[in-house]
């Protein structure tokens, strides 16, 4: 899912190292960036309907809405902050290797991040069936 989409960003933080012909890094970009886009709808569509399930239905149309207005601006902010860092204190070569490599850095992030709140579910499922 969404991590996945995440993750299959890392060829192309290895580009430098690859020494690919142009042509041929120009159709690996275009690749990755159709597999990720993919990857990111079959990920939110497991998300949304997770939510869905998490989020009481009173609540459901003002989180999302908020949590919409929030994310869509924290993200363009961080994406200006990004191009603004790696503009202007790397190589322009670097710095699409460099931000692919944080996008997988935070990928990995998220799914332990993810896997952490699973898990503490998973416990307290365990220790609420012990003690009935």
């Amino acid at each position: 899912g969404l991590t996945t989409a995440r993750l299959v960003w890392a060829p192309m933080a290895l580009l430098p190292v690859l020494e690919l012909h142009e042509d041929t890094a120009i159709h690996v970009l275009i690749g990755i960036a159709a597999a990720s886009a993919t990857l990111q709808v079959i990920g939110q569509n497991a998300w949304s309907a997770w939510m869905g399930d998490v989020v009481p239905s009173t609540l459901r149309g003002r989180y999302f809405g908020a949590r919409t207005v929030f994310v869509t601006g924290g993200a363009a902010m961080a994406s200006l902050a990004c191009a603004l860092v790696h503009e202007r204190t790397m190589p322009p070569a670097m710095a699409l290797p460099a931000i692919a490599a944080m996008l997988c850095a935070t990928g990995l992030l998220s799914a332990q991040l993810l896997w952490n709140v699973v898990f503490e579910q998973v416990g307290c499922a365990v220790d609420r069936e012990s003690h009935e």
